[in-house]
């Protein structure tokens, strides 16, 4: 049986579950090295021990030396890069030179004498590193795009850190032999910005239903809450409706919030969201916000929550809303982007991304077994097992 060797780029981790990005990586990874003729490689970023390093990637993270660097039965291999944090100013750009740099000397040193057979980038942020790879190797380049810049920020056509990426974005989508898009919404979308040639397809994300039915209720940690509980999970960032619920925030008294939204210290003193938050904690008793929570405990508030929430003004597909689904709670979602492909009346409840939307939604929300069981049923028919097969279906075919 031949092999087929697949070199995977993501300027992230798939152990950083606060994003789409990471979770994607993390379970396409994971059951890709299932297949026994796929060799995977996976160099992504290390945010977490700073230190990098060669791992063998099984039901296990096993760290080895160089030369035991081989590949095993069901296993790939994952080499992890020190790498810092990035910003769309100056400093950023600067930040995103030294990536490059770094990401490229890491990937000749451990894999410069080796051949693979295509190329799967996640996103663009390393475009500049892996059209280095695709001369080398003379190999195809597989693009995922999760998140597109132009299409999702703010547009700053004087500044010209910001132009740089828009161009290294729209190189990559225009070089690659082939786009992947998590919705079919981002695949009209993209497709009319950039005037592509038709070699987009859309490969969804998903959810590991087994896991999310296996978590259990916590009775004790529910009795901390003696307001009804509303929650939400995403990036801090605008575009996922944050504004939105800090009105609610304050015009719900009778409601109790958890925001569950991952930021690095060393961002906060130039994000206004967290600088507004920790200005309404002066005032407001009835919210919390969990930088960083624990995975284990992201788990137990979500399924304690009365209500999730989602108000994004901008969403390329939102594996979120899978995940809230999967737990059998009661979903408030925007009816916009790539939700609607799998959020509709039967499963949720949609509303415009507007705080009046979200509050009223809140208020008049009540419960409904039927659109609970509905929700379930769409969250299992997110396979991640099928989702690897056709991007495995997707690789073989391009080689």
């Amino acid at each position: 049986m031949s092999t087929t060797k697949i070199l995977m780029f993501i300027n992230g981790s798939p152990f950083d579950n606060n994003g789409g990005l990471g979770v994607h990586t993390h379970y396409l990874c994971d059951e890709l090295r299932k297949f026994e003729d796929i060799e995977l490689t996976l160099v992504c970023a290390d945010y977490f021990t700073q230190e990098g390093g060669l791992y063998l990637m099984g039901d296990t993270k096993k760290r080895v030396q160089p030369e035991d660097w081989k590949h095993e039965p069901n296993h790939y291999r994952l080499l992890e890069v020190y790498n810092t944090n990035q910003l769309l100013t100056r400093v950023g750009f600067l930040q995103k030179m030294i990536t490059d740099d770094i990401f490229l000397e890491n990937a000749l040193a451990f894999l410069g004498q080796e051949r693979f057979d295509l190329i799967h980038l996640h996103d663009t942020n390393l475009w500049g590193v892996v059209k280095h790879l695709k001369a080398l190797y003379k190999c195809q380049v597989l693009l995922s795009c999760h998140l597109n810049l132009f299409l999702s920020h703010e547009r700053i056509p004087e500044d010209p850190f910001y132009l740089y990426d828009i161009q290294q974005e729209g190189s990559a989508l225009y070089a690659c032999n082939k786009l992947l898009t998590v919705s079919e919404y981002y695949k009209q979308a993209i497709q009319e910005e950039y005037w592509l040639e038709d070699k987009t397809e859309v490969v969804p994300n998903g959810v590991d239903y087994e896991f999310l039915e296996s978590i259990q209720y916590d009775e004790e940690l529910k009795k901390k809450y003696d307001k009804p509980l509303v929650v939400f999970v995403g990036r801090m960032v605008p575009t996922k409706g944050v504004w939105q619920i800090l009105e609610a925030i304050k015009q719900m008294q009778d409601h109790h919030f958890v925001l569950i939204s991952a930021l690095s210290p060393t961002l906060e003193s130039c994000n206004p969201l967290a600088d507004e938050i920790k200005k309404m904690k002066e005032r407001y008793t009835n919210f919390e916000w969990h930088n960083f929570c624990p995975q284990e405990d992201k788990w137990k508030l979500m399924k304690i929550a009365d209500i999730a929430i989602m108000p994004s003004l901008h969403e390329p597909f939102g594996i979120t809303a899978l995940e809230w689904m999967g737990l059998g709670v009661p979903l408030i979602v925007s009816d916009t982007g790539g939700l609607k492909e799998f959020c509709n009346d039967d499963n949720s409840t949609l509303i415009e991304p507007t705080a009046e939307s979200l509050i009223k939604a809140i208020r008049n929300h009540k419960a409904d077994i039927e659109k609970l069981r509905n929700a379930k049923e769409t969250a299992r028919r997110y396979s991640w097992k099928e989702i690897a097969q056709k991007t495995k279906d997707i690789y073989l075919s391009m080689i």
